[in-house]
């Protein structure tokens, strides 16, 4: 089951964030008041996404993160100075809510608003002759045990260059993500990697993901 949370200490600002993202179509919004009801609710998910305020009633939504179960992800939405005391890592959006930034930020951290045409092309890339649509299961684990080495083993050269096109990916969409989401450089990558290995994709085609869905700003 897959869902979106939405925790803040005021209701009418929940509900705010949940308009904002239905008229962006969005759905499976539950709001919560404190941590302690968001991270109930988060337990019922397999994977999903818990929107919420810099501190709640009970909690800093650096102990909500530190609590989540696996395959939830947190987006902290607060001003500037609030946004301050929050570690350089943490995926934020700054108030006053620009509604864009917030949907292709909700878009991006759940793997939505792919256009269907992008995904029919991928695949028809990574068939194998006589399998229709789908690709190489080999040619996927090696994808994903690259880019599980990269994360885990920094120092390690990899294999394959990369090409001037995919460093310049990556790193446009490393400062899009500093630009919009404040994470450093380095949460920047680690993000990328982080969707890359959740997906199986290379660490470029993330980062044009990512490109992709803030292009029409």
């Amino acid at each position: 089951m897959k869902g979106i949370i939405i925790a803040f200490s005021r209701l009418e600002d929940g509900r705010n964030i949940r308009r904002a993202l239905e008229r962006n179509g969005f759905e499976d919004m539950v709001l919560c008041q404190t941590g302690a009801q968001a991270l109930r609710e988060a337990a019922f998910l397999e994977r999903g996404l818990l929107i919420c305020g810099v501190r709640l009633k009970d909690m800093h939504c650096t102990q909500l993160r530190e609590y989540l179960p696996p395959g939830v992800e947190l987006l902290v939405v607060g001003t500037e100075a609030r946004l301050a005391d929050c570690p350089p890592d943490l995926m934020a959006v700054t108030a006053p809510v620009r509604v864009y930034e917030l949907a292709n930020t909700v878009g991006m951290m759940l793997g939505r608003n792919v256009p269907e045409k992008r995904k029919k092309q991928e695949g028809r890339a990574g068939s194998v002759p006589g399998k229709p649509g789908g690709g190489s299961s080999e040619s996927v684990r090696h994808t994903k045990t690259s880019e599980s080495s990269s994360y885990f083993e920094p120092n390690v050269r990899p294999t394959k260059t990369r090409s001037e096109a995919d460093q310049r990916a990556i790193r446009q969409a490393k400062e899009l993500l500093m630009e919009r989401n404040r994470l450093t450089e380095e949460g920047a990558h680690r993000y990328l990697q982080k969707r890359s290995m959740e997906t199986g994709r290379t660490m470029a085609e993330s980062a044009r993901m990512v490109l992709m869905l803030f292009e029409n700003d």
